[in-house]
């Protein structure tokens, strides 16, 4: 059975794809090490099978990728999903992980100095102008916070932008859903005059999931003013990244869908929690057992069926 993650981890070479638990960008993407070509037949059928649930991939030491494989990357993507031919890198959200000053490349250019195709494709993974924001945790009375904090609800230090997926950390307002552990995603980032990054900001405007009583924004009803908040001697915006949850703070919530990592190994618990309750229907769920991936599906529901 084939892995159904719809994340994808690629690396260019075989001592940093067993660093990470990867596949090799050229065995995974059918690219061939000489001379690029077509894939046919069963060949191409088994291919698009395989990338079928792909929707992210990350590529790691992307130092390596030149031009001309940035360009097969491209391609054969292209052949794993012809409903999106027509799309650079067929629609899938490339994440590039690396140091671009390190060694140059052999026999290949480097995409940003290339006059090829590939200088359009770079072009493409950077043009998103979604500027990031760092927030560093400030000790009251004190300079930066280095050290962790003793106060897990807020991070010492946290990454922000809009549309950034996030999870408020502290009970602000239980009566409104306003809880730890509440997820939505930040609209705006409001600093005062005068300050900026890596400062922490003054409040953060959140749309969050489930939300709609005080309204702060007639046009968006759920979206909420976040402000910074003091715990002990550490002053941080209770907001932690959260395109991925632990097991144990997504016990409680109820999520669209879920593609869920169990592990190779079961706890107690866990895998009840994991697999129960998070979903309203079961075939939401992905679940990967470690190296034994396991999907479920359930048909659809009729007449009011659970």
């Amino acid at each position: 059975m084939p892995n159904q993650s719809p994340l994808l981890l690629l690396a260019p070479t075989g001592v940093a794809t067993f660093n990470i638990g990867a596949s090799t960008i050229h065995s995974k993407l059918r690219i061939p090490i000489q001379d690029f070509s077509q894939l046919e037949g069963t060949r191409l059928t088994t291919f698009q099978e395989e990338l079928s649930y792909v929707k992210y991939i990350l590529i790691d030491e992307m130092s390596f990728i030149g031009e001309k494989l940035l360009e097969s990357i491209d391609s054969h993507l292209r052949q794993a999903f012809p409903q999106n031919s027509d799309l650079t890198f067929a629609g899938v959200s490339i994440i590039l992980v690396g140091d671009l000053g390190q060694l140059p490349l052999v026999k290949d250019k480097p995409t940003y100095e290339s006059s090829r195709r590939a200088k359009i494709l770079w072009k493409k993974i950077y043009s998103l102008k979604q500027p990031i924001a760092r927030s560093i945790a400030k000790k009251h009375g004190t300079v930066n916070a280095t050290k962790g904090s003793s106060h897990d609800e807020l991070d010492m230090e946290l990454l922000i932008s809009k549309n950034a997926r996030v999870m408020l950390t502290s009970n602000l307002w239980i009566e409104a859903g306003l809880v730890n552990g509440a997820l939505g995603y930040i609209q705006k980032i409001v600093y005062k005059p005068g300050s900026m990054p890596p400062e922490p900001p003054t409040y953060v405007m959140v749309k969050f999931d489930n939300y709609s009583i005080f309204l702060f924004d007639d046009r968006n009803p759920e979206t909420v003013s976040i402000s910074i908040r003091q715990r002990g001697s550490t002053v941080q915006i209770p907001l932690r990244l959260a395109w991925a949850l632990t097991i144990h703070k997504s016990q409680g919530l109820t999520l669209a869908k879920a593609t869920i990592d169990i592990g190779p190994t079961e706890r107690t618990g866990m895998t009840f929690v994991a697999i129960s309750h998070r979903v309203r229907y079961i075939y939401d769920i992905s679940v990967d057992f470690g190296p034994l991936p396991l999907k479920l599906y359930r048909r659809s529901p009729v007449n009011g069926e659970q």
